[in-house]
């Protein structure tokens, strides 16, 4: 049963549609992450289930309560933004328990509440400091300390690691999802960084032009991409996308690339019929392309081609290498000694190969 139902879901801003038919159901205790490049309409859907914005259509629940038309006070959420948007004036401790004074709390309970929060997040030494005082990250701490001290049914968080350098964001991932490990509340989650999405989410809904493209974990969404744009936007390198032709033989279905090379696949579902001249998109992802492959496999195809360049970045190598008309982006092991002008053989696992239409983009 969904804890956040969101339901039909459209939003227009005069002739501009921004958001077209949301519909996403989220367990309790689930993370849900809205991925997708600036202007996909994610930040609005946030603010929709947040009340910030009103719905044009559809219907926003929580915990079985339609709150399409409540008020953000009265919806029993959380919001954790990208500015932090602390008070300058206040210390910390006043930060967190300035919304639980509004509500008429005792101080003595704004005490405990505070050192609850303060103590999970690890700030409790920050307390009497003022927002200026401290770090970016310590500041994220505590706007995260400020909406979990209202215990709230639903957290929203909106890009809020994208003002943070790149070393604390990887620490920052870390403390939220070992936060969401440790309490189970419900999160909705914005971010354009799709690493952000892949290692924090329970599942992912990676959307474009106010649409959903695909919402699944992030194993579907990584290793079966529901169409080209999810192939290409997920993944850092992003998928290679050739343009190649597919033909039925006695052994399988014949596929051959853009300079030329030929290999097949024994096993495939695709229908051909429905091809026009058999002509596909096929993806494969940077490290299904490798410096070696086991001798005997059946399941890798090879390429013999030129490198262009070659970027190590310590742990991994890129080799960038051209097939026909497309740059390729191949990735090796960090100790590779491979280098630019040297002619190698690529290996293609075939077991990792997408094919999607070349018309409507979407997979095979």
């Amino acid at each position: 049963m969904s804890f956040l139902k969101i339901a039909n879901v459209s939003k227009s801003f005069a002739s501009t549609q921004v958001l077209n038919d949301i519909n996403i159901d989220i367990a309790e205790g689930e993370f849900v992450v809205l991925v997708g490049p600036s202007g996909c309409g994610k930040s609005t859907l946030l603010n929709t289930i947040a009340g910030l914005e009103n719905v044009t259509a559809g219907q926003i629940e929580i915990a079985g309560q339609d709150v399409t038309h409540t008020v953000p006070a009265d919806r029993d959420i959380a919001m954790v933004f990208q500015s932090y948007a602390l008070y300058p004036n206040m210390t910390v401790e006043k930060n967190i328990t300035f919304a639980l004074e509004m509500r008429g709390m005792s101080a003595e309970a704004q005490r405990k509440a505070c050192a609850e929060v303060s103590e999970v997040l690890q700030i409790s030494h920050l307390l009497k400091r003022k927002p200026g005082q401290l770090s970016g990250g310590q500041r994220q701490r505590v706007a995260m300390g400020r909406a979990l001290v209202r215990n709230p049914q639903v957290f929203l968080f909106d890009e809020p690691l994208s003002n943070l350098d790149a070393k604390l964001r990887v620490d920052m991932r870390t403390e939220i999802k070992q936060l969401h490990a440790k309490l189970g509340t419900t999160i909705v989650y914005v971010t354009h960084d799709q690493i952000e999405a892949m290692t924090l989410a329970n599942r992912i809904a990676v959307m474009n032009g106010g649409i959903i493209q695909q919402l699944g974990t992030p194993d579907d969404i990584y290793n079966r991409p529901a169409n080209l744009f999810v192939a290409s936007f997920m993944g850092s390198p992003s998928m290679n996308i050739l343009d190649v032709t597919l033909a039925q033989k006695k052994t399988g279905v014949e596929v051959t690339l853009p300079n030329g090379d030929k290999f097949t696949l024994a096993d495939s579902n695709i229908d051909l019929k429905s091809l026009k001249d058999g002509q596909v998109k096929m993806g494969i992802r940077p490290e299904s392309i490798m410096e070696k492959a086991p001798a005997s496999s059946k399941d890798f195809a090879t390429l013999n081609q030129l490198i262009d360049v070659v970027e190590p970045s310590g742990s991994d190598t890129f080799v960038i290498f051209q097939l026909g008309e497309t740059t390729m982006n191949a990735r090796f092991a960090g100790d590779s000694t491979v280098k630019s002008g040297e002619k190698i053989k690529f290996h293609l696992d075939l077991r990792r190969v997408h094919f999607f239409d070349p018309e409507t983009g979407d997979r095979l």
